[in-house]
Parts: structure tokens; sequence; C-alpha cells
């Protein structure tokens, strides 16, 4: 009864990753949407609350991301829902690994064939500025356009908080492209706080670095990829205490420590001089050091795993046959 038991919690983890990935995937879609939608809002402009290409723009990069969350959270049903076997874990490891054998080199061929589909031609993303607003510039600057051509090409008056307040005109002046949003005003209500700016940089790195992985060839790849066991690995953690919540805290711990590490040994960082050595010594491969790294690390967690485990199942037979459960 105990393996039939086990059996169903394992088939539960299938729909389980899917649902998470799927579902994960449209919120962070939808929210890339939105935010890009804000920054090509302009003030007194007309207010859009979809645009496919942004949707779809976020499918692709959030997709990777997702994929990686979606296996703590199936640790963190394991850990909410013990099994009483290791079937369910083997069913979780199999679904991770396709995710990166499969789904991250497809999300990426997918993406770009998207980007050459949606090329846009120069000087169609010009974004027109409204006037009658004022608009500070993070030089403390304020600017007032009483007129706004299609080209960005502005007149109005200038508050120079340098020059003792001063006022004074302009006309003719031609806007620069804008880098980030395309009026101030907008982005000083909308713009991300300073911690999610810093997540949001780590993640763009380790996304450049899995896709530059990935387009310099099968090897590279497969260096990169081994990450992915090292992260896959994680789940031995999920039982190392009594306590639940500490369970939970240690895999994502670990998890974010496993990408922290990765992104810096793809980075220039303090690994540089260890990495220089072990090029030398394996100069075919791909960054060996962070191979052997993740290698050591799949190792260390499965072999915790499967001792806590065996280390489990005796404690419980123990009880089973002091307290005489059949």
């Amino acid at each position: 009864m105990a393996r039939e038991s086990s059996f169903k919690q394992g088939l539960k983890v299938i729909p389980l990753y899917i649902v998470t990935v799927v579902i994960g995937t449209i919120i962070c879609a939808v929210a890339y949407s939105l935010y890009s939608l804000c920054t090509h809002m302009v003030a007194g402009s007309q207010v859009h609350i979809f645009n496919l290409k942004f949707f779809l723009d976020g499918v692709f990069i959030f997709s990777p991301a997702i994929l990686i969350l979606s296996g703590v959270l199936t640790c963190a049903y394991l850990i909410r829902h013990p099994p009483t076997s290791a079937f369910p874990t083997i069913i979780y490891m199999i679904i991770y690994a396709v995710f990166w054998i499969i789904l991250m080199p497809l999300n990426f061929k997918l993406a770009d064939t998207f980007s050459l589909s949606q090329k846009q031609e120069p000087g169609s993303s010009v974004v027109k500025l409204s006037d009658g607003f004022f608009r500070e510039t993070d030089n403390g600057y304020i600017y007032y356009y009483t007129d706004v051509s299609d080209k960005n090409v502005v007149e109005g008056v200038c508050i120079a908080p340098k020059d003792n307040q001063s006022v004074y005109s302009f006309t003719d002046t031609q806007l620069p492209a804008a880098s980030d949003f395309s009026d101030p005003l907008i982005k000083k209500t909308v713009q991300m706080p300073d911690v999610l700016q810093v997540l949001s940089k780590w993640f763009n790195s380790f996304m450049v670095i899995a896709k530059t992985s990935y387009t310099e060839g099968t090897l590279a790849w497969l260096c990169f990829a081994s990450v992915g066991l090292a992260l896959l690995s994680v789940v031995g953690l999920r039982q190392l205490s009594k306590w639940r919540l500490i369970d939970l805290v240690l895999v994502i711990s670990v998890t974010v420590g496993i990408l922290a590490l990765n992104i810096l040994g793809y980075t220039n960082s303090f690994m540089d001089p260890l990495k220089a050595k072990v090029d030398g010594i394996v100069p075919n491969v791909k960054n060996p050091l962070l191979v052997l790294l993740n290698i050591i690390i799949c190792i260390i967690c499965l072999c915790i795993g499967i001792i806590v485990a065996a280390k489990r199942s005796r404690q419980r037979a123990l009880e089973d046959e002091l307290y005489g459960v059949n």
C-alpha cells in the first residue's frame, strides 16, 4: 500500500512541475509585458494594457528562470509531503534533466527565430514625448516642452537649479534617444527598486552566459549544463533536518549559491587566477573549473540525500518494530 501511495505521489510530481512552469511563465510574461509598456508610455498618451510582442519576449526571457525556480517549488512539495520511496524523487530528477537537455536549448532557438521575424525598421521605435508637462531629469533640471515634433525636436523652457533657479527658453533642441524609459515622468513612478534591479542584472548575466554557451556549440553547452546537475542534486538536501522550514531555507540557499558561483565563474571575479590554472590543465573543456565544482556539488548533495534517506528508513523500521506496526 505504501508503494502504491508513493507511486501516485511520483505521478503527481509531473503535472505539478508542468503547471508550475506554465503558470509561473505566464505570470512573469504578463508582468514583463506591463513593465515594458510602462517603459514606452508617455504622460498624456493613450494607455495600452497588453502587447503580444512584449508578452512573447517575456515568455522567452523568463521561462528558463521559471524552470529553475519550479525545481525549488517541487522540492518544497517533496519537503511538505515526504515520499515513502525514491520514486517521486527520481521522477523529479528526470523532469529537471529534460529541462536542461531539451527545453532550454529549444527556448533559445525559438527566441532567435522570433527575434528575426520581429525586426523593426530604423526609427520605428522612436516615441514622441507629449507637451504640457514638467519633467525633471537626473541632474535636477526641470523642462517644460511647449511644442514637440514627431522626431522629438522640442522647444520650451528650462529651470536650472544650479544657476539659482534661473529660467531660460530653448528652441529646435533634439532630445536624445531614450535608454530605458521613454518619459522621465513614468520612470520616476514605476522604476524598479534597487534590490530588483540588482537581481535583474544577475539574472540577465546568467541568461547571457547560458545563451553564449548554447551558440558556441555542443561541448560548450554541455559544460555549462553541468550547473543543471548541481541544481538537480539539491533535492538531496530536502530532508536533512526534521524541521521542514530549515530544509526549505537550505534548498533555496544552496540553489542561490550554485547560481551565484556559476555567474562568478563565467565573469571576471576572484576566481580568475584559479580558472587560469585549471584551464591550462584541461584546455579542450569550456571552463573546466566550474564543471568540476558542479560535479563535486552534485556528488556531495546526492550522497547526503542517500545517507539521510537510509538513516531515516532504518529509524522508521526500528520504530515500527518497537511499536509493533506491520
